[in-house]
């Protein structure tokens, strides 16, 4: 069920004010019955100038497949901290080094019946100003995300957890060299995650000039904190600004800073376009060792221009460059694919193409 209800307007310091209600009711045979409600209010105090905040609650119950998932092997890349040359003395799992030179091991993954539901809680809040001077809109949204006993295949945690404290010792099986022979990953509910960050948006709309109309703009987003607790017993690690590959049972690629922004130029036969991708730096642990070290920051420029045929009003002729400059993605000495993260980065390099399009 989903509504909006008008609450106010046209009076004196209230131009609307909306409420918004939803819930959902969800009845599963095997994990009960849950309600997730969501209240939205949206208020302008002037025409031009929202204000807007929601709660809501999430829930997901585990699907078939983290349920009842068969048996499924595979070799993944992982790093072993019994593979450190101080490893016997400083974790209690770990009673002989195991092979420095190993990286991937055989791993097999399956569904766990006894899984609990996901669960979350919502909030953001936000500003939004359209056209404050001429053309310009702005928002600001702030987000806050709280998730527990959330569903993971996490075997890098598995295997941090047995060589560190010696737990899950029926799912890492070592030889008499401390060298691992497989490890069995099941699904688990992995604990808990706290997420806040801000979204900004600014768009210049309107700018007429060189014959033509122009456009700015620009979207980005800061990652404040993103702080894992792989289990209540655990301490809570802030992992935002960091990489650990989703190929090592990691999230991957939490930069504080995502941003576009971009400069279009339409004229009455001619289109031009500009923008501009930025991934901040983030941090990393080298595999094997326990340095941490900087992975650089990431700028690329796109380019394309259009132009539509005077006497062939339906033909337009299109060419464009990605990359403009070749900006090779940056070194991530702990990612699986070649030491570059594919996920996060386009590692294609530059990238040209042109097109012509005709219209019957």
């Amino acid at each position: 069920m989903e509504s909006r209800i008008p609450l106010a307007s046209d009076i004196k310091g209230i131009s609307s004010l909306d409420l918004e209600l939803a819930f959902r009711y969800s009845h599963y045979s095997d994990f009960g019955v849950s309600t997730t409600p969501k209240v939205a209010t949206l208020y302008r105090p002037v025409e031009k100038l929202l204000l807007r905040a929601t709660f809501s609650k999430g829930f997901r119950a585990p699907n078939l497949g983290e349920l009842h998932k068969g048996k499924q092997k595979s070799y993944v890349f992982l790093v072993d901290p019994c593979s450190l040359s101080n490893s016997p003395d400083k974790y209690l799992g770990c009673e002989v080094q195991s092979d420095p030179t190993q990286i991937q091991f055989l791993t097999t993954f399956a569904g766990e019946p006894g899984l609990k539901p996901e669960e979350a809680i919502n909030n953001t809040l936000g500003i939004v100003w359209g056209s404050v001077v001429n053309g310009v809109s702005a928002s600001v949204d702030y987000f806050r995300i709280r998730q527990q006993n959330v569903v993971d295949a996490n075997v890098q945690y598995i295997l941090d957890q047995n060589a560190k404290f010696g737990s899950f010792p029926d799912l890492v099986q070592r030889d008499d060299n401390g060298n691992i022979e497989q490890i069995y990953a099941p699904f688990i509910n992995i604990g808990r995650r706290k997420i806040n960050g801000v979204d900004f948006g600014l768009k210049w709309n309107g700018i007429h000039g060189l014959g033509g109309k122009w456009t700015w703009s620009i979207n980005a987003s800061y990652l404040d904190k993103f702080l894992d607790q792989v289990d209540p017993e655990s301490p809570k690690e802030d992992i935002s600004d960091t990489f650990v590959d989703a190929a090592s049972a990691g999230n991957g690629a939490l930069p504080r800073w995502k941003a576009n922004s971009g400069i279009l130029f339409e004229g009455k036969r001619f289109r031009l376009s500009y923008s501009v991708k930025y991934i901040s730096s983030l941090h990393e642990y080298v595999p094997f060792t326990d340095r941490r070290r900087k992975i650089s920051p990431w700028l690329t420029h796109d380019l394309q221009v259009g132009y539509q045929f005077p006497h062939f009003g339906n033909t337009v002729w299109i060419f464009g460059v990605d990359n403009v400059f070749d900006r090779p993605p940056p070194l991530v000495t702990s990612a699986f694919n070649d030491s570059y993260d594919a996920r996060s980065y386009d590692i294609s390099g530059r990238f040209v193409y042109s097109k012509f399009s005709f219209r019957f």
